[in-house]
């Protein structure tokens, strides 16, 4: 059987070239009981349609083998029921085929998946010219079987319409798709209220450019009500100077955003193949935001990675993921709103920091 890192790694060539959960990734199960150049639909219903009129003539004349003319009526039903169910079938493997073309892809799904998305849509070097088939049959209980081959597979690809649909029915996918991940933690960060509502854009539900954490309620204040700051060097023109920025109770805000957190993870566990997604693709590397906007398509966590094939997830692999999506929030969605935040006016204004010289620095601390 072939191993993650060859899996990567040919998942990676083929990316560069064109520039229970575990179900879904067990070839074996998917093998059970439509490219421009392969005619897979044409070489698929070869044939057919002689068949359905030799069935209607014979139950017409009553002249069916061993005069049972059920079997033919049978048969004529799937055979009137097989160009709706072909074109359903294609078109729901295609679909799914389509996540391998998502820019933050996970190359540790299995990689046959993005040699039969090229095959299907005969893209350059993956047709008949270059050693690669497909086809499809008719099954005797009216669902199709599709096999691919070619040089870039090392066994057959099989896939069963039938057993396609039910994933997709059971809201299961074929392959993998990596959510957004600081889509959904930054939805956290609304949902949890640290933010003013007049801060909220209503129609995408997104922070407005100017939001900020509510001094009010999670800013430290003196008995007077007032911010607190607390002081950060910063250099403007090869001279230092001191700022005051605003100091947040931040165990408050952590206390208030936790079940928030809980609840995003929970939900994201619960669907374990995006789950590991999201591990391989941003959390087993401790990336930030800004790595991951600038994310080459085969970016993943390398020898960390996490196998679709083993689902479904242990409880330490859980934990770990609930450890790193943590790390991950605070770092890249918490951190840029509580941290360096500069008041307006004169107590925003940098005051250029006093240096001591050795002499000074020698009377106020040792003299």
């Amino acid at each position: 059987m072939i191993s993650l890192e060859e899996n990567r790694i040919k998942s990676q060539e083929l990316i560069k070239q064109d520039s229970n959960d575990g179900i879904a990734y067990n070839t074996k199960v998917l093998g059970g009981n439509v490219g421009p150049n392969l005619d897979i639909l044409g070489k698929a219903f070869d044939g057919k349609a002689a068949i359905f009129a030799a069935n209607t003539l014979k139950i017409n004349n009553n002249d069916c083998p061993d005069g049972n003319c059920e079997k033919l009526s049978h048969e004529n039903k799937i055979l009137q029921n097989a160009p709706q169910n072909a074109m359903q079938f294609i078109t729901q493997l295609t679909t799914e085929l389509s996540a391998t073309e998502q820019p933050n892809y996970d190359t540790n799904n299995p990689y046959s998946y993005m040699v039969i998305n090229n095959i299907i849509n005969g893209k350059l070097g993956f047709g008949p010219k270059d050693g690669y088939n497909i086809d499809m049959n008719l099954v005797d209980d009216g669902s199709f079987d599709l096999q691919a081959s070619g040089p870039g597979l090392d066994e057959p690809f099989k896939i069963n319409s039938g057993v396609l649909n039910k994933l997709v029915m059971d809201n299961k996918s074929l392959i993998s798709q990596t959510p957004n991940i600081n889509e959904g933690a930054g939805a956290v960060l609304i949902e949890s209220g640290l933010f003013n509502p007049a801060h909220v854009n209503k129609k995408d539900n997104s922070l407005t450019d100017d939001a900020k954490i509510s001094l009010a309620d999670f800013g430290v204040l003196n008995v007077e009500g007032e911010p607190v700051y607390d002081q950060v060097e910063i250099e403007i023109e090869g001279e230092k100077y001191m700022r005051n920025v605003y100091k947040y109770d931040e165990g408050k805000i952590i206390k208030r955003l936790k079940p928030f957190l809980d609840a995003e993870i929970s939900g994201i566990l619960s669907d374990e193949q995006s789950g590991v997604a999201l591990w391989n693709m941003y959390l087993a590397n401790d990336t930030s935001m800004v790595d991951d906007d600038e994310r080459v398509e085969d970016k993943n966590a390398g020898d960390k990675s996490w196998a679709y094939q083993d689902l479904p997830l242990s409880d330490k692999q859980k934990q770990e993921f609930s450890l790193k999506y943590q790390s991950y929030f605070v770092k890249n969605q918490l951190l840029p709103f509580i941290q360096n935040q500069v008041p307006p006016g004169d107590d925003g204004k940098p005051i250029k920091a006093q240096v001591m010289t050795d002499e000074e620095l020698y009377k106020q601390y040792l003299g």
